[in-house]
Parts: C-alpha cells; sequence; structure tokens
C-alpha cells in the first residue's frame, strides 16, 4: 500500500541524511495507517517517528512519538512491533543516560524477541541494556554487549554491529 510506500521513500531518506523529508514521509504514511485502521503499522511507523527524530537532534518529539507507539501496541497481542516499540523506549532512555529505565525497558524487550524468535529484535535490546549498564561500570554489561555483537555478525545486521563496537569503546 501507499503507506508502506511512503515509509521506503522515508527511510531511504534518512539513511541519506535528509531527517526532515524522512519524518514527512513517515508521518503521511502514519495517517494512511491510521486511515487504514492498522494499528500495527501505525505503532510500528510511529517508533521510525521517534528514531528519526532523534537522529534529527529532536528529543523531546522522540520521546512523544516514542510513547505513543508504545502506549498504542500494548493492548494488542504481544508481538515484533510491540517489542521494537518497547526497545526503542529502552534505546532513548539509554542514551539519556536514564540507565535504570533503559534496562527495565530493555528487560521487556529482550524477554520478547526471546520468545518469538526475533534475533534483530534481540540484538538490539542487548545492546541498549547491555550499554546502560556497561557505562555505570556493572560487570554484567560488556558480556550482554558482546553477545548483541555475536548475534549482529552471526545474521549481518551492519547497524547493529556498529552500534556494538561504538558501545564498547
Amino acid at each position: 500500500p501507499a503507506g508502506m510506500a511512503l515509509q521506503v521513500v522515508g527511510s531511504a531518506a534518512g539513511e541519506g541524511g535528509d531527517y526532515e523529508r524522512a519524518v514527512a514521509r513517515h508521518q503521511e504514511s502514519l495517517a494512511i495507517w491510521r486511515e487504514l485502521g492498522d494499528v500495527r503499522q501505525e505503532g510500528l511507523t510511529l517508533r521510525w517517528l521517534s528514531r528519526l527524530s532523534w537522529y534529527g537532534g529532536r528529543k523531546r518529539e522522540a520521546e512523544e512519538y516514542a510513547n505513543q507507539a508504545v502506549r498504542l501496541l500494548q493492548d494488542l497481542p504481544e508481538d515484533e512491533a510491540y517489542a521494537w516499540a518497547l526497545s526503542n523506549r529502552s534505546q532513548l532512555y539509554m542514551l539519556s543516560g536514564h540507565t535504570a529505565d533503559a534496562v527495565d525497558w530493555g528487560e521487556r524487550a529482550i524477554e520478547l524477541p526471546t520468545r518469538i524468535g526475533s534475533d534483530e529484535l534481540l540484538s538490539h535490546a542487548l545492546n541498549n541494556v547491555g550499554t546502560a549498564r556497561y557505562m555505570i561500570g556493572s560487570p554484567d554489561g560488556k558480556p550482554m554487549l558482546e553477545h548483541s555483537l555475536q548475534i549482529a555478525l552471526a545474521h549481518d545486521f551492519e547497524e547493529h554491529v556498529a552500534r556494538c563496537y561504538a558501545n564498547l569503546c
């Protein structure tokens, strides 16, 4: 559908650093998903808007989109979309230095992909929790990051490999 096409264009724009265009395409996509009543896609799009807003230096918007995604998806059957929303929330807390919140949200995100079998999501969530713990000197932080890296390397999740190496430094 048109919503998916707009997300693809928006993601490509975001990868090219044109965050304004990426956000605009994802906002258009969000309107389409809402019109279609596709709550799952709406939640995934809100998560992407959160991520793109963070990359574009708009922390408050990133937080708002992340919260909307979690609220929207939390009452649906637990699936990968909800787990991504949880992991995104964890990542924002980790990036802001809110370790306890990053760990809390991240542990919830780790449980779901373990149960549903999503290696990419597991790598992402382990990275968030591992980094948060590693930054405060917790002995289990580095092993979690290394586990995240092993998963990312095994599956060629390039972005997650890069995040792991950056966070291990």
